[in-house]
């Protein structure tokens, strides 16, 4: 049980073409400074760490969520390494050997950030192969869309990614979750978190807060003053994203008690609705509180409100609500930011400096919509491909370690209480047949048999 042929195949033909492209194309050069490695240092335990332990909720998907995490990463960053390096080129039309140095680590590392983004929609729901394969096309989507359309053709101010990543990521990552579907299977039961998982995705939420304003501020160690406003920016607009939540969770509810799927995420929506203008000096600490405040409420109403409304409205199964935490928050964020240039002199702007603020704020909202757009429909056509071409296997059992990694002793327990019923954590199981109790005892055989060297 548990295939993940495709995945193998794929990750080892990844490495191929890495290793072929490597030795044609690139050279090492000005490999950066001790600032740009501490940023991608610090980049890199968000994505490991944060990433990885925020979307550990799910009560039997732990070793998937933080496993899978650790591979895409490795396998997004050398990647995009090349495929960027090449739309670059591209755009330039300078056709000379990709650099590589510690900026080309943080252009990987964006990249890698996007795609966990859209992980966390899927999350739990599809194989290992089909994740492969969604990964890998993305790749590709993001760094067109980036290199031709964001930074190419529109120019638009995006220091810390609200468009190229979290937008994008997000809508991607919702298409292909839209066109795969919701889980159907008998694990489906599985999903949700206990007290346990609870506190590990707010370990993960926690080290993203803290690292944060490096992520935003990465591209610009350069320039000291600019990476200093994008941190101060970025921690105001986080405090006030976590105030906003803390104020709004549960505060519609009998009795109000605060939800942790909110805290663990929407605190962190300040960061998402900051990143494109974090840099700009018309961004006042009260413009960055506010902008905080709006997208932590933002996100805590998407949790609250618009994630089940979709579901039942299009069957849009979206596991860590990602549309909440970076697409409406991002959406926000990219609208707002016409304001922000529109209001910049034009010594204070890092791109179109010659324009009229009414260009500027008309670029970053074609920007924000066009992103939008592309997203979703690269996003679609990734999940069909995933699932015409690699289809879920007879015995994929969703939100369930067990069906690809070897588990410990206690993990039956847990899944003897996912079948019988329970509830608890982001999402309410649904009422498990008898049917599926026999076909819960089949897979438990199959298991045990795999581990024994002798699965059918």
């Amino acid at each position: 049980m548990g295939g993940s042929n495709v995945m193998r195949g794929l990750v080892c033909f990844v490495t191929v073409l890495c290793l072929i492209g490597f030795e044609m194309f690139t050279e090492y050069n000005e490999m950066g400074s001790w600032g740009e490695y501490a940023a991608a240092r610090d980049i890199m335990i968000m994505l490991v760490v944060g990433f990885g332990f925020l979307m550990s909720f799910l009560k039997l998907y732990g070793l998937g969520a933080v496993g899978y995490t650790y591979l895409l990463t490795a396998m997004v960053i050398i990647g995009t390494i090349l495929v960027e390096g090449l739309f670059e080129r591209v755009r330039k039309d300078e056709w000379e050997t990709i650099k590589i140095g510690v900026p080309s680590l943080v252009t990987g590392e964006f990249a890698a950030a996007a795609v966990l983004i859209s992980f966390g929609a899927l999350l739990g729901k599809v194989s290992l192969d089909q994740m492969a394969v969604v990964a890998f096309f993305e790749v590709w989507f993001y760094a067109a869309h980036k290199q031709l359309l964001l930074f190419g053709w529109l120019e638009v101010e995006d220091v810390g990614g609200t468009m190229s990543i979290h937008l994008f990521g997000a809508y991607f990552g919702i298409g292909a979750a839209w066109l795969l579907g919701a889980p159907g299977d008998v694990g489906a039961n599985a999903e949700g978190a206990d007290q346990k998982t609870d506190v590990l995705a707010l370990i993960g939420t926690t080290v993203l807060f803290v690292y944060w304003p490096s992520f935003v501020g990465a591209e610009v160690t350069h320039d000291e003053d600019a990476s200093m406003r994008c941190v101060v920016n970025t921690y105001l607009a986080l405090c006030g994203s976590v105030l906003a939540t803390f104020v709004l969770s549960g505060a519609a509810d009998v009795p109000r008690k605060l939800r942790a799927v909110d805290v663990q995420n929407a605190t962190l929506a300040g960061g998402v609705g900051i990143g494109a203008i974090a840099q700009l000096k018309s961004v006042n600490p009260v413009g960055a509180l506010a902008v905080g405040l709006a997208s932590g409420a933002v996100s805590t109403l998407g949790y609250a409100k618009v994630q089940p409304a979709l579901l039942d409205a299009v069957g849009l199964h979206d596991t860590c609500g990602v549309h909440n935490l970076h697409g409406m928050p991002a959406l926000f964020g990219g609208f707002v930011s016409a304001f922000f240039v529109y209001i910049a002199p034009n010594d204070q702007v890092f791109v179109h400096k010659h324009a009229s603020p009414r260009n500027r704020a008309g670029i970053q909202v074609v920007g924000t919509v066009f992103t939008f757009l592309v997203a979703l429909v690269s996003g679609v056509i990734t999940g069909w491909i995933a699932k015409t071409f690699v289809p879920t296997e007879m015995d994929h059992i969703s939100f369930h370690d067990s069906v690809a990694w070897e588990v410990g002793g206690d993990f039956d327990k847990d899944w003897d209480a996912a079948m019988d019923g329970s509830k608890s954590g982001h999402n309410e199981g649904h009422q498990v047949t008898k049917e599926e109790k026999g076909r819960a005892g089949d897979v438990r055989c199959d298991l045990e048999m795999a581990k024994s060297g002798n699965a059918i």
